[in-house]
């Protein structure tokens, strides 16, 4: 009778040690088909955000500098794809109100230079330091539709005062240059602060011109280390494009970023110096 017992119970025994090990195979293989799932997800939202960014880098290469374009799923590019629960978005963003020496003013929307990291204004150190913006845009930006792949034609940015500047701390008697150029023609303004204040409306009206390339130059007069911040009431050029593209398959989700520095081009430069 013992014997029978002791079988009994061995018996219950393998039956429970069998009964976890299945459970915990079933749990193992659960979990590799889930990160199977997860890691085909990813691959397929991740190639496909990738091709966004290439399809924006070839257009950035195609078209005048300070080109923007935003593509969504439901554009003229993706109307031949069938992908149920997918949803695709990419944004090319070059062009801010904001003037300072970081990319981030590209991805956040700002109503003032004193909401802005006084970390990314830019360091004017000595005098003669100042930057040259080019106002004009690529006339094929347009982050409501879909822009064509290649394109050239700029016009001029007209209305874009009154400007204004902030500094990170308060001075009086600091004077500054500011040169306009269409190339054939330059004027020259110069301003001095009055008074110690921490922003001030520069100019209200500036000279427009009929030639397409017009230049806003910006010097330093005086030798003092200080930030600025630049702020325009309608968007102009900076130095970056920032990418953004953005993939939905099924529930997981992918936003690939890419940032591409655009200098200002050369014969521009020379022209101005020129």
């Amino acid at each position: 009778m013992k014997k029978k017992c002791s079988i009994l119970i061995f018996v219950l025994f393998m039956m429970i040690v069998t009964s976890l090990f299945a459970i915990l195979i079933a749990i193992f293989l659960k979990n590799i088909l889930n990160r199977w799932t997860i890691l085909y997800k990813f691959e397929k939202a991740y190639y496909l955000a990738y091709w966004g960014i290439e399809l924006e880098l070839t257009k950035i290469k195609y078209h005048s500098r300070w080109f923007e374009d935003k593509i969504d799923s439901w554009s003229n590019t993706n109307k031949n794809w069938k992908c149920k629960n997918c949803y695709f978005s990419v944004t090319n963003k070059s062009l801010s109100k904001f003037v300072v020496n970081d990319r981030h003013i590209l991805e956040k929307s700002y109503t003032s230079c004193s909401d802005i990291n006084e970390n990314w204004f830019i360091n004017f150190q000595k005098a003669g330091d100042g930057i040259l913006l080019p106002l004009y845009i690529n006339t094929d930006s347009n982050l409501n539709n879909e822009n064509p792949l290649s394109g050239n034609d700029i016009n001029p940015i007209t209305n874009f005062t009154p400007v204004k500047l902030f500094r990170t701390w308060q001075a009086a008697g600091v004077s500054y240059i500011f040169g306009i150029t269409d190339w054939n023609t330059t004027k020259i303004i110069t301003w001095t602060f009055s008074q110690a204040q921490w922003n001030i409306i520069l100019l209200n009206s500036l000279p427009t011109f009929t030639n397409k390339k017009i230049f806003w130059g910006y010097f330093q007069k005086t030798n003092q280390n200080m930030h600025y911040c630049f702020q325009f009431s309608q968007k102009v050029p900076t130095n970056w494009n920032l990418v953004s593209s953005e993939w939905i398959y099924q529930n997981f989700q992918l936003i690939l970023k890419w940032t591409k520095f655009s200098k200002i081009p050369e014969y521009i430069v020379y022209s101005i110096i020129k």
